[in-house]
């Protein structure tokens, strides 16, 4: 597409081989869609196709990514159904999925990317995804800092979907694709499966993208959130999952959380299972405190973080090996409650004013996801998964599709 990138068909009519195809999920982008699409427009040194993978935009977005020349598959929302749509629509061997509000930082960053990337696999014995490094082009402090230099690192739960997922188009088959009923995190379930089986590369250059979520949410409370969010997903709650809010709002309609319902919330899920404790105190044991050893490299190195992280180094090398037990998991219960009860007590003082509430005991709204599902049997995929699996939910499945 475009007008520097390769065409999918040459001035003879003879057709370019494709190299890769772009798939970009969205749901009323016009606001980023159209820049997103110029850009890839401009790429040099490869040949490439875009799909566009809408989920019921009212605001014109699939207009104007037919007018950038790009493919747009109509599904209904969903990240995980729409991300499926788009991968069934691509006709090159390799697949890039990205954000609508995802920008390229080099002419020639996909082609880059995609030698890079074969190069990588050529030496790995294992198959392999990548990923590139975030930029925020509308924030400056040093949570984004940090932020940004998390995203390179490539460890569990650092790698999302607005870093840019670089894979091959079979293996992604393999491992299952997307899982359409999951509300969100359809990203960080596709992650642990690649790790399960494969691994991970960074990808030369950045992905810019949009802090608009933390400006609005709250840079705090998004983190709280998120944190909370992830500790939750790595033990696989459904409970916490399965309530009439949702976790996780479009962007349109984002809006100040808030934290102290989630305390009381958290809370109430220890009383009444008290073993959800222990899981917990895994959690800020084999993933909070090496976040906090990062943490201090990027206060003491900025943004040279990523490659300068004497902190996580020292973790890496004297705590982990030691902690990284079921001994270390229970010696970290009282210090997580603790700090449980030391964090809700000094955000009460603090009196936020989100409006993130209770959930309400009436039917949800309609734009709101649906309770999860119970979990999945162990015996249905050797791949990890997580409680919202359902049998329809992989790019093999029956359905209609369409072009456009």
């Amino acid at each position: 597409m475009g007008v520097a990138a390769e065409s999918l068909c040459t001035r003879t009519g003879a057709v370019a081989v494709l190299a890769l195809t772009v798939v970009i999920p969205t749901l009323n982008e016009s606001g980023h869609i159209e820049s997103l699409l110029r850009q890839l427009g401009q790429q040099r040194g490869l040949a490439l196709e875009v799909v566009v993978a809408d989920g019921g935009s009212t605001d014109g977005t699939p207009r104007l990514a037919l007018a950038c020349d790009a493919a747009v598959v109509r599904t209904s929302p969903g990240r995980g159904r729409q991300l499926n749509a788009g991968r069934r629509a691509a006709r090159a061997p390799l697949l890039l999925f990205l954000h609508a509000d995802s920008r390229l930082t080099a002419p020639t960053q996909l082609a880059d990317a995609v030698a890079a990337f074969q190069t990588a696999q050529a030496a790995s014995t294992t198959p392999l995804a990548g990923h590139f490094q975030l930029r925020f082009h509308d924030a400056q402090a040093s949570a984004f800092t940090y932020y940004e230099g998390l995203s390179a690192l490539g460890r569990p739960q650092t790698v999302n979907g607005d870093q840019g997922l670089l894979i091959d188009a079979h293996w992604l088959d393999t491992i299952g694709g997307f899982h359409e009923t999951m509300p969100f995190l359809e990203d960080q379930d596709l992650g642990a499966r690649i790790r399960a089986v494969g691994g991970w590369t960074l990808l030369p250059g950045r992905i810019e993208t949009s802090a608009r979520r933390f400006l609005v949410e709250g840079v705090a409370e998004r983190s709280i959130h998120n944190a909370v969010t992830m500790a939750f997903f790595s033990f696989r709650h459904t409970p916490f999952f399965a309530t009439g809010r949702p976790r996780y709002r479009v962007q349109q309609d984002s809006e100040r959380l808030a934290v102290l319902p989630l305390a009381r919330e958290i809370w109430g899920f220890i009383r009444h299972q008290p073993r959800i404790l222990l899981s917990l105190a895994r959690y800020v044991n084999r993933h909070a405190l090496w976040r906090a050893a990062f943490w201090l490299d990027v206060r003491t190195h900025g943004a040279r973080a990523d490659q300068t992280h004497p902190w996580l180094h020292r973790y890496d090398r004297w705590l982990a090996p030691w902690t990284h037990n079921r001994s270390g998991d229970a010696l970290c219960i009282l210090p997580t409650l603790i700090l449980f009860f030391a964090a809700w007590g000094w955000w009460a003082a603090r009196r936020s004013p989100g409006v993130l509430q209770d959930a309400p005991s009436g039917p949800p709204k309609a734009q709101r996801t649906a309770a999860s599902p119970p979990p999945a049997s162990a015996d249905q995929s050797k791949y990890p998964s997580p409680s919202w699996k359902a049998a329809d939910s992989r790019p093999d499945s029956t359905g209609t599709r369409s072009h456009h």
